[in-house]
Order: C-alpha cells, then sequence, then structure tokens
C-alpha cells in the first residue's frame, strides 16, 4: 500500500465524514495491492483536479471493507467523497485477470493492436478502462443533482423504486458524464500531442469497442446472471439500453473532437458485443443466442425506453446532461 493512500485515510478519519460502521478496507496484504494503489492515485488526481475547477470542496476516494459489490457517492456541507467496496473491485479484477490466456490469443489480435500504446497486459487494460468508467459514474451522481445538494447514494440498493422512471434518468446521465470522459481517455492515447489521430481509425474502431465492452461486461455481471430484457424495473436501465446510449455518447464525443475522423456507433457496439460474447462465454450468457443477436431482436422497444429516458433527462434541469460545459469536467 503506496503512502499517498495511507494518508488518505488518515485524512479521511480525522475529518469524521464516515457513517457509523464504516471501515476503509486495507489492502495492504491483498495481492491486487498495485491495483488498489493505481486505481487510487488515478482517481484522486482527477476528482481533485474537478473539485478545483469546479470549486467543490476536496472529494475523498477510499475502498470500503464490504464484501458486497457497490459504489457510493455522497455529498454533505463542507466535503464529497465517493467509495468502493473491495468486493467490486475483487469481482472484476479477478474477472479480467482470469481472461489473460484468451486475451493473449491470437483470436484478439486486432484488440492486441489497438491497446498496444497502453503498454500494459491486455486484461490490466480492460480492467483500467472499466475503472476509468466506474469513477466517472460516481462522479456524475455527485454533479447531477447541484454543488451544493446532499447526497446521499448507494449505487445497487436491490430494493423497490419510487419512481423507475427517474432512477433510470439518474444513471443515464451519470453514464453521459463517464462516457463523455471514457472518450477523451480514448482520444489522449490515439492521438498525438497536437490532437491529430496517431492511429488509423480501423483501430480506433477497435479500441472505442473494447471500452464499451469493459463497461458492458461490468453491466452484465451486476445485473445479475444474464437478465431478461426489462424496461420499467429496478434502479439501473438494463445493459443493452446503457450500452446504446454509452455507444452514441463516446462516439460523439470523438467525431466532434478528432477533425475528420468516420465512427460507426453500430459497427463498435457489434464488435463490443462479439468481445464480450467470446470473454463471457457459458458465464451471465444466454447459450441460444448471442448478445448481438439478442439485442437485435429487442431493437425498437429498447430504443423506445432509452428515447422516453432522455425525454425525461431533458426535463430534470440539474442533470449533467443539461449543463453547460463549463460546468463539466475538465
Amino acid at each position: 500500500m503506496r503512502q499517498a493512500y495511507i494518508d488518505n485515510i488518515e485524512r479521511i478519519q480525522k475529518a469524521r465524514i464516515l457513517d457509523q460502521g464504516e471501515k476503509p478496507y486495507d489492502y495492504s496484504y491483498d495481492h491486487r495491492v498495485d491495483a488498489y494503489d493505481d486505481f487510487f492515485e488515478s482517481a484522486d488526481f482527477w476528482l481533485q483536479k474537478q473539485a478545483l475547477a469546479q470549486g467543490f470542496p476536496p472529494c475523498f476516494i477510499y475502498f470500503r471493507s464490504d464484501d458486497d459489490v457497490n459504489a457510493f457517492a455522497v455529498s454533505k456541507p463542507g466535503f464529497k467523497r465517493i467509495a468502493f467496496t473491495h468486493g467490486m473491485i475483487e469481482l472484476i479484477y479477478d474477472y479480467y485477470r482470469q481472461q489473460e490466456d484468451l486475451l493473449n490469443s491470437a483470436e484478439f489480435s486486432d484488440v492486441h493492436q489497438a491497446l498496444a500504446q497502453f503498454g500494459n497486459p491486455y486484461w490490466y487494460t480492460f480492467f483500467q478502462l472499466w475503472q476509468m468508467f466506474v469513477i466517472y459514474h460516481e462522479y456524475g451522481h455527485l454533479v447531477q443533482k447541484g454543488k451544493n445538494a446532499e447526497i446521499n447514494y448507494r449505487e445497487y440498493n436491490s430494493g423497490n423504486v419510487d419512481n423507475i422512471l427517474e432512477s433510470h434518468a439518474l444513471e443515464l446521465d451519470a453514464d453521459f458524464l463517464a462516457a463523455s470522459e471514457l472518450a477523451r481517455n480514448i482520444m489522449s492515447a490515439a492521438c498525438d500531442q497536437n490532437g491529430l489521430l496517431a492511429i488509423d481509425e480501423t483501430e480506433l474502431s477497435t479500441l472505442c469497442s473494447v471500452a464499451l465492452a469493459s463497461t458492458f461486461i461490468f453491466f452484465m455481471k451486476v445485473a445479475g446472471q444474464h437478465p431478461s430484457v426489462y424496461f420499467m424495473d429496478k434502479e439501473h436501465p438494463h445493459p443493452y439500453v446503457r450500452l446504446m446510449w454509452v455507444t452514441n455518447i463516446l462516439i460523439d464525443t470523438i467525431i466532434k473532437s478528432i477533425s475528420g475522423i468516420k465512427l460507426d456507433p453500430k459497427t463498435c457496439t457489434l464488435k463490443a458485443l462479439e468481445i464480450a460474447d467470446r470473454i463471457m462465454d457459458g458465464d451471465y450468457k444466454n447459450p441460444s443466442q448471442t448478445f448481438s443477436q439478442e439485442m437485435t431482436i429487442h431493437y425498437p422497444d429498447l430504443l423506445n425506453h432509452l428515447t422516453t429516458i432522455v425525454q425525461k433527462m431533458e426535463s430534470m434541469s440539474t442533470l449533467c446532461y443539461n449543463l453547460h460545459p463549463d460546468q463539466l469536467p475538465v
């Protein structure tokens, strides 16, 4: 465990901001210690940058000792905090680590080429892309109700939701911010110092698909074993709805930022589902259909539900989706 996180926990304890009985996770003896440290340092750097730019109080980030899979975003006068359970980190880290041989195989040669600039094992880059997304997503929950709002957000309640449409709107809004920021990470890896594309468009498209696959796999795992397609149900929209939305935002952000490029959302989506199908083969998967086949069958209803959610988002003035760019991450 690096000193930066030890100092961070000391600051949190001195600030007395934890809930009664809440305990930060001591990962110093965990074999994933480097992943935890990398996660914390990248998230902390980004969050403090946002706090400074947006005039927020410092945002604490830490890991909770809970075994369940969950994340928390809390905002109270004088501080904001984001927490992830070690159960969540374990689930995703171990899952991608177990795919190392598969992801190193020749059938993923196009993925290898697209991920080469990251300089890490391929499985670890999947983990890092997911990590970026969830950090940005939780920050979105802190932003979406206004700078001074008091928020105590538990990501997965697994209980009844009073207003499902509003809950789905809040989740897709946090996904909006996460997808926008993930697009910037992709552009940083794919472009030179002048902002010009340093890889070909095919590699860029594959890189986008890998990022989408890393988030979609997470959506599926936390939603349950291959959840049946649903609409007005549960706290989060169905993974297919979230994938459609995240794809649109991520691709649109990149197209608007890099002059002259062409990226096809449908191509990126199908490639992402193909990658997810191969990785999740036999796990959280309907054996009679591929993800793309199932999504195609339900596409009209999925699109209709997505449209309904976006219309709801447009009526909620404080959401990230409706904020001026100056009020969003920098």
